[in-house]
């Protein structure tokens, strides 16, 4: 479900991030025109990289150095 959700992020365009960090973190939570703001929606954008380069991370160990 996790990959799922990763690999549907992944495929949105960024402008839909900076709308969606206009409404949410602007709007609804008041935080204004801050770097607040962008910094929140830049980490929400880049957030389905990280995890998909730390899942190819984790499988790329060998199964003897796992337990």
């Amino acid at each position: 479900m996790i990959r799922f959700g990763t690999d549907c992020l992944a495929g949105v365009p960024s402008i839909i991030f900076g709308l969606f960090g206009f409404v949410f973190f602007v709007i609804f939570l008041g935080l204004g025109w801050s770097i607040l703001s962008g910094g929140l929606t830049l980490a929400t954008m880049i957030l389905p990289t990280i995890i998909c380069t730390a899942e190819e991370a984790i499988k790329a160990i060998p199964k003897s150095f796992r337990k």
